[in-house]
């Protein structure tokens, strides 16, 4: 959940600890703190809300990072994006739990894993 985190840059947007301001974005241009997810938010939805925010809310900033097919379920980038020398260190974190990098790449082409992983290190990675 860790590496989906970061590869998907969401601490850009959502603060988790103190908010620096000093990039010239003031507290009101940013998304809520996840810090206060387990308080404010279902953790049986967080997971559909990742993988399609603007079918729960039109007009979200909340940026979409899953593509939905035919069919209707979802794909993931980050099978794909994982191979980008900017996530190496993720990838080799990421590798510690897996057996091979093909079982990495499944893994992470499956958007349920994906946003699982994400809302869980939402709700207890982050309020370690």
């Amino acid at each position: 959940g860790r590496g989906v985190f970061a590869m998907l840059q969401c601490a850009k947007c959502h603060p988790a600890g103190p908010i620096d301001t000093s990039a010239g974005v003031s507290a009101a241009e940013l998304a809520p703190s996840l810090l206060l997810a387990r308080d404010r938010l279902r953790h049986d939805w967080v997971d559909d809300w990742i993988k399609d925010p603007l079918s729960w809310v039109t007009g979200t900033k909340m940026p979409v990072f899953f593509t939905r097919l035919d069919d209707g379920s979802y794909s993931s980038p980050l099978a794909q994006g994982i191979d980008l020398p900017m996530w190496r260190g993720e990838k080799e974190r990421m590798l510690r739990h897996f057996e091979s990098e093909a079982e990495l790449k499944e893994y992470l082409a499956s958007a349920e894993n994906v946003t699982n992983a994400m809302r869980d290190h939402i709700w207890w990675g982050l309020q370690r």
